[in-house]
């Protein structure tokens, strides 16, 4: 009530032909940064930020002004970005407060598949594990948002481990691992593989469930993979720490954690696909997924509403959480 009021007076004075998505907020803009205290100001931010993702029918009843979707969605995105570098300054080289922790959970839960916020987290130069690299895309997608990441890629699928290295193998911040992610480092595995058809190649047997949830999945060759363990492959690479973690590799999320054994200590933010009921055989459920978190120090971020999908996506950072920023 505070924000859509003037919000609609302004989007009628200044209609949608202006460049730029906040042209129309302009006043609200400056009400806002009026406001005390940097906190108070990003939540405002977010606040407009709900309303046009969620509110959009309120701008029909507007004197009939129906403002096109796009701008819309694009005027949230703006408006996301200002509360996110308002929380990201104040935090910069200080402990984040409950407060703002709850700000950028909520900002992170209107963007979930981005890693915008991430980067701003993170060093500039973070050290990034990527594990389920595939052909490469959303590899790429992530060095574009932190161009001065370290990638360490792990494709434990032979097939498509080829294309990842046609595309990305000789790329200079880019060191490719054809091995399985798991807790025992330099074992020799069955994997099971779809012949470079999808993504879904798994260490583990898929149950009955698994099955009947994606009854088009069809498995093809079972090879042999070896297994790699983080903190001993990091020792034997050279490599220090680890800030971000990344994990979609089908069960093997928690197995892949443990892996990394002390090198957790440093790991700022950890983003991976968890299961929430049992699609591979022995493969471990969300709870015991969380306890692991909880007791290394790890506090959840980002989880989606419930009821979950089988399987989904969580975001989980070490807290107390000191945030790096990017300059």
């Amino acid at each position: 009530k505070h924000l859509l009021g003037p919000m609609g007076r302004v989007m009628q004075d200044n209609g949608w032909k202006r460049s730029g998505a906040a042209a129309p907020f302009r006043k609200i803009v400056k009400m806002i940064r009026q406001w005390p205290g940097v906190l108070t100001q990003a939540e405002g931010m977010l606040q407009v930020a709900c309303a046009l993702r969620l509110g959009k029918g309120v701008f029909v009843t507007m004197e009939h002004l129906e403002p096109p979707v796009a701008r819309v969605w694009a005027a949230g995105d703006w408006f996301i970005d200002q509360a996110q570098r308002l929380l990201v300054n104040m935090t910069r080289g200080v402990h984040l407060p409950e407060r703002a922790f709850n700000l950028l959970a909520s900002n992170e839960e209107m963007r979930i598949s981005s890693f915008d916020l991430f980067a701003d987290l993170l060093p500039e130069r973070p050290s990034v594990v990527f594990a389920g690299a595939h052909q490469g895309a959303v590899v790429t997608t992530l060095m574009g948002i932190m161009p001065g990441a370290k990638i360490h890629a792990f494709e434990a699928d032979r097939f498509v481990f080829e294309e990842f290295m046609i595309h990305l193998g000789k790329h200079e911040r880019v060191t490719a691992t054809h091995a399985a992610l798991f807790h025992r480092d330099g074992m020799i595995l069955d994997f099971k593989t779809r012949d470079g058809q999808g993504s879904q190649s798994t260490l583990f047997t898929p149950t009955k469930l698994f099955e009947e949830t994606w009854p088009w999945v069809n498995w093809g060759t079972t090879t042999k993979i070896k297994t790699v363990a983080l903190e001993p492959w990091a020792r034997r690479q050279g490599v220090k720490s680890f800030d971000f973690i990344y994990l979609d590799i089908e069960c093997a999320e928690l197995a892949a954690l443990q892996g990394a054994r002390h090198l957790l200590a440093n790991v700022t933010i950890i983003h991976m696909e968890v299961s929430t009921v049992p699609l591979c055989e022995g493969g471990p459920l969300w709870p015991e997924v969380q306890r692991f978190l909880t007791s290394r120090g790890f506090r959840i971020m980002v989880q989606p509403p419930k009821p979950w999908d089988v399987r989904t996506d969580i975001t989980a950072v070490r807290w107390p959480f000191l945030a790096h920023g990017r300059g």
